[in-house]
């Protein structure tokens, strides 16, 4: 399981770093906002924050563009433990999408990524932690068109992963949405 995880990512990581060998403009961008579990494996778990980060290139003059993504979030819990009980996401994905050419200042985009997720769950005695393969879909507005070399931005996202935690031998699978806004800055345009 390890062994395809690693090289899963190793795969979609490589592409997002070999594209910018073909890039003609590069952003880099950063948002937050809140995220919300979903699925039976996630019951105890409340709605928490996340913020992502990370740089794309534009792929040929059509739109495509593909790059590479962090994100973290952190979720508050209904569990009982020595002190607080805390859930934490994080996941590092190459990503692909496409902006729609449009006429004006409002530019909707979509993308997806797949690449390594992890989760930890931990109180102030111990903490549990797994890994493995993960994947992402979103669909958003930025504002300000493509002249701007700064353009916030607001989208919608869907994350899932297969996690598997220490000292366990059945995944888990930790899904969410989340609702985020951000601002995305135009390097070398």
């Amino acid at each position: 399981m390890i062994r395809r995880v690693l090289l899963t990512s190793a795969a979609v990581l490589s592409f997002a770093l070999v594209a910018p060998l073909t890039a003609q403009a590069q952003t880099l961008y950063i948002s937050a906002g809140g995220a919300f579990p979903t699925g039976d494996d996630l019951d105890g778990v409340n709605t928490g924050l996340m913020a992502a980060g990370g740089v794309t290139f534009d792929v040929g003059a059509n739109g495509v563009w593909a790059g590479v993504e962090g994100a973290y979030g952190r979720h508050g819990t209904d569990f009982t433990g020595d002190g607080d009980v805390t859930a934490k996401t994080y996941s590092v994905q190459g990503i692909l999408g496409y902006s729609f050419d449009t006429q004006g200042g409002v530019d909707p985009y979509i993308w997806g990524g797949a690449g390594l997720a992890g989760a930890k769950i931990s109180d102030d005695s111990e903490s549990f932690s797994g890994s493995g393969f993960g994947w992402q879909a979103g669909a958003g507005v930025s504002f300000g068109g493509e002249d701007a070399n700064a353009r916030p931005y607001v989208e919608g996202r869907y994350h899932s992963a297969s996690v598997e935690f220490d000292g366990d031998t059945s995944n888990t699978t930790v899904s969410f949405f989340a609702a985020l806004v951000g601002v995305a800055i135009g390097v070398g345009n």
